[in-house]
């Protein structure tokens, strides 16, 4: 990962505190490469993305699993667009805010990005089991909004590629 240039090295690099292995993980760090894969990692979320829902016309009845991991997907995308700008953007609230005033035609509301963000809580922390799970409609509408970020990040990036 230092080798490549991990964003997500550089996130521990710049904004962690490590427990254990400090000693380790500094001799790492300082060998990091700098973080050059914006298009590869875009394209990787977009396989993920199309690997879940893909098939299906995005009515399909979804899990909690499905629904975090479009999460992961965005904030990702969104850390970034925020690094090819320049700037590191890693927390979760952080990353879209970033991303949007970055990218004026970012094509993600707020709305799903923190309903998906909500989702992401439910499924890691069990903070609210009883939720009940979106509609078809507005699972159609974050399928939508995320393959159109997806779509957007990726010409965003071949574009100044």
């Amino acid at each position: 990962m230092c080798d490549y240039g991990s964003l997500f090295l550089w996130h521990l690099k710049l904004e962690g505190k490590p427990k254990l292995g400090q000693a380790y993980l500094r001799r790492c760090l300082r060998k990091l490469k700098p973080f050059k894969s914006h298009l590869d990692e875009t394209l990787y979320y977009k396989r993920i993305f199309l690997d879940i829902f893909g098939s299906s016309s995005g009515g399909r009845l979804v899990n909690e699993c499905d629904l975090s991991v479009l999460f992961t997907i965005a904030r990702n995308v969104c850390m970034i667009l925020a690094h090819k700008q320049g700037c590191q953007a890693f927390g979760r609230r952080e990353s879209f805010d970033t991303a949007f005033a970055l990218c004026p035609r970012l094509p993600l509301s707020r709305c799903t990005y923190e309903a998906l963000s909500e989702w992401k809580a439910i499924y890691e922390c069990r903070v609210a089991p009883e939720a009940r799970l979106p509609n078809s409609k507005k699972v159609r509408v974050f399928v939508r909004q995320m393959k159109e970020l997806l779509d957007y990040a990726e010409g965003e990036l071949r574009r100044t590629h």
